[in-house]
C-alpha cells in the first residue's frame, strides 16, 4: 500500500468526520509542525491529550462510564490522569481487547491488533550497532552479566523512587529484557490492508534523530 493509497482510505473513513480526527489529519499534514518552538509543540500536546480522550468518549460507552470511575474529565485532562488508564498488555490479547474498541472502525480492521514495523527482525545488539553509528560512537564492545547489571541499577531505582520519578530503562526489571530478542510479524497488517513498509529500521531512526 502506497501513502497516496492510504491517505484515499482515510479519506473515506467515517471517523474522519470526526472534529477530533479533523484536527489530527490536518496536524500531520501541516509542513509547519516540526519547526514551531517547544512552547507551541507542548500547547498542542496539551490539546490533543483532552480532544483524544474526548473522542474515545464520544464513541464508546465503555471509555464514557471509565472516565466517570476514574473521575476524569476529558476537558481537563492531565498527563496524572492518562497515568490511571493504565492497563496490563496481558488484557489486550485476544477477546480480551474488545472492550476497548470504539465504534465506526471499518470491519476488516475491527477487534485486531497490528504491529507496524519493519519486515525483518533485529537483534538488541544490532539494533546498538545502528544507533551507535547514526551518533559517531563506537560500538558496545562490554556486556555485563544481566544480575551484575540489576545490582548497579537498585541504588538508581531506589533514589528515583524517593524522588517520585518515574524511569523506566533504570529499573531492576528491565534489565532481563535487554537480552530477549523480540521480532514482531507484519503478516497480518499485510494482508488486512496490504501495508508496506517503506523504511527500514536504519533509515527510520536515523531520520528520527536528525529531526
Amino acid at each position: 500500500m502506497t501513502v497516496a493509497e492510504i491517505f484515499d482510505r482515510g479519506a473515506r473513513s467515517p471517523l474522519l468526520h470526526d472534529p477530533f480526527v479533523q484536527r489530527i489529519w490536518d496536524m500531520v499534514q501541516d509542513d509547519q509542525l516540526f519547526k514551531k518552538s517547544p512552547e507551541q509543540l507542548e500547547e498542542i500536546k496539551r490539546v490533543n491529550r483532552r480532544e483524544s480522550l474526548s473522542f474515545f468518549a464520544r464513541h464508546s460507552p465503555y471509555y464514557a462510564a471509565l472516565f466517570d470511575r476514574l473521575d476524569i474529565d476529558p476537558k481537563s485532562a492531565s498527563i496524572d490522569d492518562l497515568a490511571k488508564l493504565a492497563v496490563p498488555s496481558d488484557l489486550l490479547r485476544g477477546d480480551g481487547q474488545r472492550p476497548f474498541l470504539i465504534d465506526d472502525v471499518e470491519p476488516v480492521a475491527q477487534g485486531k491488533v497490528y504491529f507496524i514495523t519493519d519486515e525483518r527482525a533485529y537483534s538488541y545488539e544490532e539494533l546498538y550497532g545502528i544507533m551507535a553509528e547514526i551518533l559517531g560512537k563506537p560500538r558496545p564492545r562490554c556486556h555485563l552479566p544481566v544480575l551484575l547489571a540489576k545490582l548497579m541499577v537498585a541504588p538508581v531505582q531506589g533514589l528515583d523512587t524517593l524522588r517520585g520519578k518515574r524511569n523506566f530503562i533504570w529499573r531492576i526489571r528491565t534489565m532481563g529484557t535487554f537480552k530477549v530478542d523480540r521480532h514482531y510479524s507484519i503478516n497480518r497488517v499485510q494482508m488486512d490492508l496490504g501495508y508496506r513498509p517503506t523504511y527500514d529500521l536504519a533509515i527510520g531512526l536515523r531520520e528520527t534523530v536528525q529531526w
